[in-house]
């Protein structure tokens, strides 16, 4: 009998509490009177699972630099967002030129339904049920802010409920 042992993504910090994913390394190579050079630029996802998240993006010579100085300032750029237990308030939308992302609360025990870096940001997010479609969009960075976008919305409007804005 063969069982899968299936582990997570990203790193668990335990002694910071933070949860780190990254989401795409990509070699980019400059042409030179003298040759290329290679360069590699991490995009990394980073949250406590309390309702903090922070992206980044860094850049350098080798790898694990590049996935370091991602990491660093993404801890750096934590923004709070609010959640109702484990999910959001409502369906929510976002769209930016053709593409879109719809995030949908689920039920408590559904688990999170979502792919790519959506998943990735939901993960740091500790938003456990939801459900999160994106249509026609491939750039991870653009998902990103999307689903940032999307849950300030959520943020403001149920803020300002009740007052005459």
């Amino acid at each position: 009998m063969v069982t899968e042992n299936r582990e997570k993504k990203g790193t668990d910090n335990k002694e910071s509490g933070f949860f780190d994913h990254v989401v795409s390394v990509r070699r980019v190579t400059k042409v030179t009177k003298g040759g290329k050079r290679f360069s590699f630029s991490a995009f990394v996802v980073s949250g406590d699972g309390q309702g903090k998240v922070g992206v980044a993006v860094g850049k350098s010579r080798e790898v694990s630099s590049a996935i370091a100085k991602a990491t660093n300032r993404a801890r750096k750029r934590l923004i709070t967002i609010s959640l109702r237990n484990t999910t959001i308030p409502y369906e929510v939308q976002g769209k930016h030129g053709a593409s879109k992302v719809m995030i949908r609360p689920a039920s408590v025990g559904t688990g999170l339904i979502a792919g790519g870096a959506v998943r990735a940001i939901l993960e740091a997010l500790g938003n456990l049920d939801t459900s999160a479609r994106r249509l026609r969009m491939e750039i991870k960075c653009m998902i990103f802010l999307m689903v940032i976008w999307i849950y300030f919305s959520v943020v403001h409007t149920t803020q300002n409920k009740g007052t005459n804005c």
